[in-house]
């Protein structure tokens, strides 16, 4: 598990992790049927949980607009409904709410989606182009760096519209809305579908469009990335007068803080010894865990005393007092690499760095802001079995200039192209470089 920003002794899970857990227990498909009554009874107990549990349910919505936006949901069920439909409701209805640990999984504890059915191509989003990474099983239908305009009579715009609605973010954040659609295209687009056992698409091939109808795949396994550097979360590189320290995960709980320390301590010495003066951080993918990690990173790049968390925050007494920087901290101003996959206790941290001006940030908006509801508790619907994570307490970092509707937007965006997608090009190292070794 890689996702938290809440007490110390009770770590939260993320949005994939949550179906992680039930792959080895006998499950029901995705198109399997329950009748309208047990369908509305779910959806009125989901309402229930949320207000009973949720600590800030209309911070982004108005309880007249849910109240509206529910009776608008019940209109769409009837005795046909399948369980991958009323999951996929249940999502848009949640999302409105703009926690991005409060989730309600596509794939529950007891109901599994086929491979025949998932979109059978691995794609990604440059902005509202939609480019094939991957043909799978259509190699000689189409081809790596082909743009897709339309699936089944659909813009690759609209889908994406779509698909963000049923996406759980902090304050509807469309950063981290984006990297789940790249991530989980090919699973999205078979509930945006409705499951659908044809997938016709227009696609730019030779300047000219072209129509194809692709083919299903038999299975399908994801494959791991092979380009990630950095395979054990924490890694650090130096190449004379430049250290890159890569962080991409927080998750190192109770017994395992002493492994992230030692960690640190190892780098900030490493870096000291070789008298380095440019230092890059690459925070990016990191879904958060515990904020004493957090905080520790901060000790080590900080030139001023800092508050962790805002003064009354649930737990966490020693992170809501001046913490001093660490004598073996950084004397410089490192460069903050992030996305939107950075989640929780990392959109803390990087808050912070804002608020202090501890750093410089580059690549794309945090999925997070200074604030998350947090300590997400799972709960199971009576009739379908559908399991929405439910948030329980808010923790917020201290600070007082930022806005709470949107992450931390960086200083610099370098623009990627599917060239440099296709090629494995990481442009905001590569913009970074060229930063701090041209002083700019």
């Amino acid at each position: 598990m890689n996702l938290g920003c809440n007490q110390h002794n009770s770590p939260t899970v993320s949005q994939n992790e949550i179906q992680d857990e039930s792959q080895n227990i006998e499950r029901l498909s995705v198109l399997t049927t329950f009748t309208k009554d047990e369908y509305l009874s779910d959806l009125n107990q989901l309402i229930n949980v949320l207000n009973e549990n949720h600590p800030q349910l209309y911070e982004y919505i108005t309880k007249d607009e849910l109240s509206d936006l529910v009776e608008e949901k019940k209109s769409f069920i009837n005795d046909d409904f399948k369980i991958g439909e009323f999951t996929w409701l249940c999502r848009s209805l949640v999302s409105e709410i703009g926690c991005g640990h409060t989730v309600v999984p596509t794939l529950g504890m007891n109901y599994f989606l086929p491979d025949s059915l998932l979109f059978p191509l691995k794609v990604n989003y440059l902005d509202n182009k939609l480019y094939v990474l991957n043909p799978l099983a259509n190699k000689e239908l189409i081809s790596i760096g082909d743009e897709i305009i339309s699936i089944n009579g659909t813009s690759v715009k609209k889908i994406k519209e779509e698909m963000y609605k049923h996406i759980s973010s902090d304050a509807n954040n469309k950063s981290l809305k984006m990297e789940y659609v790249n991530d989980g295209f090919m699973e999205y687009a078979a509930f945006h579908f409705k499951f659908a056992n044809k997938y016709e698409i227009e696609f730019i091939k030779d300047s000219k469009i072209k129509t194809v109808v692709l083919n299903q795949l038999n299975s399908y396994v994801e494959e791991e990335n092979i380009q990630e550097k950095c395979k054990n979360n924490l890694c650090l590189e130096i190449d004379k007068d430049l250290a890159i320290i890569t962080i991409r995960s927080f998750y190192y709980y109770r017994e395992n803080f002493s492994t992230f320390k030692t960690f640190i301590d190892s780098s900030f010495n490493e870096i000291k010894t070789h008298q380095i003066e440019n230092l890059i951080i690459d925070l990016r993918d990191n879904g958060g865990g515990d904020p004493y990690c957090g905080s520790y990173l901060l000790q080590h790049i900080a030139d001023q005393p800092y508050q962790y968390y805002k003064t009354g925050t649930y737990s966490y007494d020693d992170l809501q007092k001046n913490i001093a920087p660490h004598q073996n901290r950084f004397f410089g101003k490192p460069i903050i690499l992030i996305n939107g996959r950075c989640f929780s206790t990392t959109g803390h941290v990087c808050a912070l760095i804002r608020e202090n001006n501890f750093g410089i940030f580059v690549g794309k908006e945090t999925g997070a802001t200074f604030r998350c509801n947090s300590t997400a508790r799972p709960f199971v619907l009576t009739n379908t079995g559908v399991n929405p994570y439910i948030a329980t307490r808010t923790f917020e970092a201290a600070v007082s200039r930022l806005p709470k509707d949107k992450g931390i937007i960086p200083d610099y965006e370098p623009k990627s192209s599917i060239s440099d997608l296709l090629n494995d090009k990481d442009v905001d190292v590569e913009f970074s470089i060229n930063l701090v070794r041209n002083k700019r």
